[in-house]
């Protein structure tokens, strides 16, 4: 009889530990992406999450290292920023409207 498995403190368990031989975590960590992948494969990221705004599937983004939704564009629609509003007075610094010169380049404008 065999002794039931230990407890492990991580949420996954594999069952086929030739996934984890050094020559192979050696082989899939070579490069981001690969990785990333194979990491999806064993179950130690999520192969699939879904947005929880909008409840649409996100797309893993390599190169920024993070989950993605689709339709981010609506997303960003819903976001009006409002500087003010009704009562409120706001005042606009004409400094910063101009481009400052930098080692006496570029166009003159008249300093306020």
């Amino acid at each position: 009889m065999t002794a039931p498995p230990a407890e492990t403190p991580f949420q996954y368990h594999q069952c086929d530990e030739s996934a984890f031989t050094v020559g192979r975590v050696m082989e899939v960590t070579c490069d981001e992406a690969a990785c990333a992948l194979w990491c999806m494969e064993v179950g130690l990221i999520d192969k699939a999450k879904l947005c929880p705004l909008c409840n649409s599937s996100m797309k893993l983004s390599f190169a920024r290292k993070r989950w993605r939704c689709c339709r981010r564009a609506q997303h960003a629609e819903g976001k009006k920023i409002l500087i003010g509003g009704d009562g409120h007075i706001v005042a606009i610094d004409e400094t910063s409207l101009a481009k400052k010169r930098k080692y006496n380049r570029g166009r003159y404008y008249q300093e306020y």
